[in-house]
């Protein structure tokens, strides 16, 4: 896992997986990995939260097919319901 004094990973994260990228939320405490379609044995692009103290998979979604990139970004305070994503101009 990874060493919250330096960063630096001293274990393998989820090894049966393969991240394209991961990234953490403010607190340190959960891990977002994007695994990819062609490199896991899922068989669909899946985002990925894991326990950043042990690497447990939390929870997984798959993504749909046609979406074609993922962005990351701090959200504050949301209320209840479903949010969308709507593309920049």
């Amino acid at each position: 896992m990874v060493a919250p004094s330096t960063g630096r990973v001293h274990d393998p994260i989820a090894p049966e997986l393969h991240f394209g990228e991961v990234r953490t939320n403010s607190a340190g405490s959960v891990l977002y990995g994007v695994v990819h379609a062609d490199l896991n044995s899922m068989g669909a692009v899946q985002l990925v939260a894991m326990d950043a103290r042990d690497g447990k998979i939390i929870k997984t979604r798959k993504i749909d097919g046609s979406v074609i990139s993922i962005s990351v970004a701090t959200l504050g305070a949301v209320s209840g319901g479903e949010l969308k994503a709507i593309p920049s101009q």
